[in-house]
């Protein structure tokens, strides 16, 4: 039957498309309007009593206890809402298995729970350690890991839940949390805490053998080792970390993070507080590239550093700080450590509390293998103590890529050795020992020396004078390497290359001293002869600054000579008045407006007061200026001069009086100039909403579609009997 009608006909099938688009866009978010808030609620997903082994997306609705393992097979993409409920293994063995499929773990709980932190496998409901919502566990008593991630297209997702109290003591394949045979392991949320690893290899939180993990968010924390590798043990395979945080874990060995073999990339996240009974809280054995993030707070009781190197660790950024260990921060033993870009590498200590930052073992050095960039900032401890004349290589290459000295981005954690530079064509870095010239008073009865001069070897210095030396019955000659005899002098004001600690020696010969001393009671000159030569003579002549009331003219010297034949010639001065003048201000009429002395020399005075002429019949006077006239005593006298303004010019009251100007506006203060806006960044991509949520509805929108689907349901309702009738 044809519907269709001409004129203005509507088709019935038309109206209903209408309304099914309506309704599609109903379901829509609008174009250009930022997204709700989620509200969830667990529609679309299944409830569940037992765990599922068919894809689709699942919460719990009870705790649940299994006694044999869970197997998501090849294929499988299952996602798992705990729900604030937990997963129990009540037998030995691994928890779950991940066999070719895929696991998305998720949680939307809100039960604080309490766990050990001080003992490994954790119990809960017990101790000072805290978390939130569902878990996955084993039973008390009860070993394997939790998860165990088999094949290589197996995936694990964890945007949520809690992995605690897994215990894994002799295997040493099986992590204490989660085993990453092959595969991928994303952590983007959640937390591994409280499992106990391998007393063989280690691994309390998570045992990498291959595959990848990349840690984008989440905490592994309270986690025990056993061997090593306490937060994650890496024996091939792959780390990427950008996020999250991995701390307070402890093992025997490389309490945050054991590298054995493999990589890791960290670009952010944080490795910290972690504590290792004898090696290091990270372990580089295999190959590190760090180019953000943080190393901080870690401690061991060995012999090497807070990051152990036997591999290669590539160094472009973030900061290792605040470390202690008996090698402080980055201890190179047997590996290569190559720097470039703005890492900082700087207040790690030892177990002295010396500062240790970078400590190159066995003449090890850094492969310089980029340009260094604004805010590195490295420590460098070599074990050769660098020496006069022998300075210590540290940095290879150096110059290949840098224009600006070492010293910039390098320093010694040291005081006494400096960072250099190598002018010969090797290009190198060296770490060198700074000198120290010393002077000796060598049997002077008073005064002081001069000071120390500190410098890198090699460099030119000046030689200061005797000071305020001095010796009863002798004056100062001249300096000398040895304590007696006249070898190697060297006198005030040489300049000599200061290659080693040296310390110059006073040499005395008989004689007596005479000084002058200024107006100021400072020493004006003094000059030394020996017994027999006349007494010397002075060129300089002394002066007194004057007072308020008087100059000083040097008149004679006073003499005094000692009972060690030392003459002091103290000045004798003339005291000569100021002369004292006067400035005088005369008013309209002639008679004294003002007066005021001063002395000379100083600033002529002024007045403030206004001289006044009386007006007279044809005329007013407006003072305009000074005229002045000195004498030849000094004295001024000032008379004022007025500006004569005839009656006659003053306009009749309302006969073209010149009108008051009108005040100036004030002006407007400049608006605030509005900051430029910031461009909003791209949205990062998020994870499956945590399924105890559910989207929010736009009220406003679903009122207007109501609102038409009402007014094309009326239209149908009139179109309806006209059909019958046609």
């Amino acid at each position: 039957m044809d519907t269709r009608r001409t004129g203005n006909q509507v088709s019935l099938r038309a109206i209903f498309s209408f309304l099914v688009i309506l309704v599609l866009l109903a379901g829509a978010p609008a174009a250009g309007t930022a997204e709700a808030p989620e509200v969830h609620t667990h529609e679309g997903w299944t409830a569940v009593e037992a765990l599922p082994t068919a894809s689709g997306s699942y919460y719990l609705t009870k705790d649940i206890e299994i006694s044999k393992t869970w197997t998501i097979g090849s294929g499988a993409d299952i996602s798992l809402c705990l729900n604030d409920h937990s997963i129990t293994m009540t037998a030995s063995g691994i928890g779950i298995v991940i066999n070719g499929g895929t696991l998305n773990l998720y949680d939307c709980g809100t039960t604080v729970h309490s766990y050990t932190t001080d003992k490994q496998p954790a119990t809960i409901g017990g101790g000072t350690g805290s978390f939130t919502g569902g878990y996955i566990t084993h039973a008390a008593g009860k070993t394997g890991p939790a998860i165990h991630i088999k094949t290589n297209n197996s995936k694990f997702n964890m945007y949520g839940g809690t992995l605690i109290g897994n215990n894994n003591p002799h295997d040493q394949y099986n992590s204490g949390a989660v085993d990453l045979i092959s595969g991928t392991f994303n952590l983007y949320n959640g937390t591994i805490a409280g499992n106990l690893g391998s007393d063989w290899l280690g691994g309390g939180g998570v045992y990498i053998s291959s595959g990848r993990m990349n840690m984008y968010g989440g905490e592994i924390r309270h986690n025990d080792g056993g061997f090593g590798g306490s937060g994650i043990m890496i024996y091939g395979g792959a780390l990427n970390m950008s996020n999250g945080s991995i701390h307070h874990n402890t093992g025997d060995v490389g309490g945050g993070v054991f590298l054995a073999e493999g990589t890791v990339s960290m670009t952010g996240g944080s490795i910290s507080e972690n504590t290792a009974n004898t090696v290091a809280g990270v372990v580089v054995n295999g190959t590190m590239y760090m180019s953000g993030g943080s190393i901080t707070g870690n401690t061991d009781s060995g012999i090497y550093g807070c990051v152990c190197i036997g591999g290669t660790m590539y160094l472009s950024g973030g900061s290792i700080t605040g470390n202690i260990s008996n090698s402080g921060g980055i201890m190179c033993e047997a590996g290569t450590i190559d720097i470039a870009g703005n890492p900082v590498v700087a207040g790690n200590r030892n177990t002295d509390g010396d500062e240790v930052n970078v400590y190159l073992s066995n003449e090890k050095t850094i492969n310089i293998s980029g340009a260094m960039t604004s805010g590195a900032s490295v420590g460098i401890t070599t074990r050769t103590t660098p020496t006069a004349g022998n300075p210590f290589k540290f940095g290879l290459k150096y110059r290949a890529s840098n224009t600006m000295s070492p010293d910039n981005w390098f320093f010694s954690d040291k005081g006494l050795d400096v960072i250099g530079m190598n002018d010969t064509s090797d290009q190198d870095a060296y770490l060198a020992a700074k000198v120290t010239l010393t002077y000796d008073g060598n049997g002077a009865d008073s005064g002081s020396v001069p000071a120390a001069q500190t410098v890198t070897h090699g460099t030119v210095v000046t030689v200061e004078g005797a000071g305020t030396l001095k010796k009863a019955g002798n004056i100062f000659d001249h300096w000398t390497t040895g304590q007696e005899g006249r070898r190697n002098s060297i006198a005030p004001g040489d300049r000599i290359t200061l290659e080693e600690n040296k310390t110059l020696y006073a040499s005395w010969t008989a004689g007596h001293t005479v000084t002058w001393m200024n107006g100021d009671g400072s020493v004006l000159d003094e000059k030394g002869y020996q017994e027999g030569e006349p007494k010397p003579t002075t060129e300089k002549t002394p002066t007194k600054e004057p007072d308020d009331d008087h100059t000083y003219v040097y008149k004679e010297w006073k003499e005094m000579t000692d009972s060690d034949g030392d003459t002091v010639y103290t000045p004798v001065f003339t005291a000569v008045p100021i002369p004292t003048h006067e400035v005088t201000w005369l008013d309209g009429d002639g008679s004294i407006l003002d007066k005021k002395e001063y002395k000379e020399g100083k600033d002529k005075p002024t007045t403030d007061k206004t001289p006044v002429k009386a007006e007279d019949d044809q005329n007013t006077y407006a003072f305009e200026k000074w005229e002045g006239m000195t004498d030849t005593d000094g004295n001024t006298v000032y008379k004022p001069v007025f500006r004569t303004v005839p009656k006659s010019a003053a306009a009749a009251p309302g006969q073209g009086a010149v009108p008051a100007e009108s005040p100036t506006a004030s002006p407007t203060a400049a608006p605030a100039i509005t900051p430029a806006p910031t461009a909003a960044p791209e949205p990062t991509a998020t994870p499956k909403p945590v399924p105890k949520t559910g989207d929010r509805e736009d009220m406003i929108l679903w009122t207007v579609l109501m609102t038409l689907c009402a007014g094309v349901l009326a239209v149908l309702l009139v179109l309806k009997p006209e059909r019958k009738k046609k």
